[in-house]
């Protein structure tokens, strides 16, 4: 029995929706600088929803920054992009947000990843 169109488009409704942004977290053997390319939703009308996101044609907002490893210690990218979102020439506050939610925000409207 096939799965039937409708089931396929509520999962991936389901997955537009509530699926997150992966990103990186790492933990470096030594001390050391990175670089890392970062990405936000980039902020409009009802930008919180990832599925104005993706008719939107999934317009993000895309830097390059470094960051400074300490040996031992997990460093999540996401939050160090989101840390630059309002900085010129990073993320320039064209950054979306969820309102009063720092967690979901990083979470899903953020993405960092190691170079």
């Amino acid at each position: 029995m096939k799965p039937s169109k409708s089931i396929f488009a509520f999962c991936l409704f389901q997955f537009i929706i509530y699926g997150t942004v992966s990103g990186e977290t790492i933990i470096s053997d030594k001390d050391e600088k990175i670089s890392v390319k970062c990405e936000c939703v980039v902020d409009f009308a009802f930008c919180e929803s990832k599925v104005f996101d993706a008719i939107a044609g999934q317009q993000r907002q895309l830097w390059y920054q470094d960051n400074y490893l300490k040996k031992g210690v997990a460093a999540d990218l996401n939050d160090a992009c989101y840390r630059k979102r309002d900085v010129s020439n990073h993320g320039d506050g064209l950054c979306c947000s969820f309102a009063g939610d720092e967690r979901k925000t990083i979470d899903n409207l953020f993405r960092g990843t190691r170079q």
